[in-house]
């Protein structure tokens, strides 16, 4: 059981797009992992369906970790050009985002718009309250649970995949 990773990695930059950012930074997971590649991925496609080419200096590959999200928010802030929107591919890295944003005392939106990858407990909440892709996690486990009650049921039949849709929840970071 999955979530098309790539499908909601493509909305949310989308939507940044669609709001007129086009130098959009984004912090990812490991090359190595594929929700990193997928993510990645989905970014990627999104610049290409808008006709924008992708620089590769907004992309920053690291751990879905607070540090990864703070180090690489903080460098991508500190280019020349910095960008004008941040995608962050986790809740930790967005956490680790939000404080180089505070430190630096930088308005979302106004001076930065935010989208992330994984909805957290009190998005909704933060000033201003964040956009977030959000990722049917008690879904994602009920077909987990039905598919192993099948297993155990017929230890012949033969494996599924499923691949569950992410939502993007607009509230007012970007």
């Amino acid at each position: 059981v999955e979530v098309d990773n790539r499908r909601g990695a493509f909305e949310a930059v989308r939507h940044l797009i669609e709001k007129g950012h086009r130098r959009v930074g984004v912090i990812t997971g490991p090359a190595h992992s594929s929700t990193g590649r997928d993510r990645l991925a989905g970014y990627r496609d999104a610049h290409a369906a808008a006709g924008i080419n992708v620089d590769e200096e907004l992309i920053c590959y690291g751990e879905f970790k607070e540090d990864c999200g703070r180090r690489f928010a903080a460098q991508l802030l500190d280019l020349r050009k910095p960008p004008t929107a941040l995608f962050t591919c986790s809740n930790l890295t967005t956490i680790g985002a939000l404080h180089v944003v505070a430190e630096r005392k930088l308005r979302i939106p106004d001076q930065l718009a935010l989208i992330g990858f994984d909805d957290m407990l009190l998005a909704d909440v933060y000033t201003p309250p964040l956009t977030m892709v959000s990722q049917p996690s008690y879904d994602v486990g009920r077909c987990a649970a039905e598919l192993l009650f099948k297993r155990m049921q017929n230890s012949k039949q033969s494996p599924t995949n499923i691949l569950l849709s992410p939502k993007l929840i607009i509230r007012k970071s970007v």
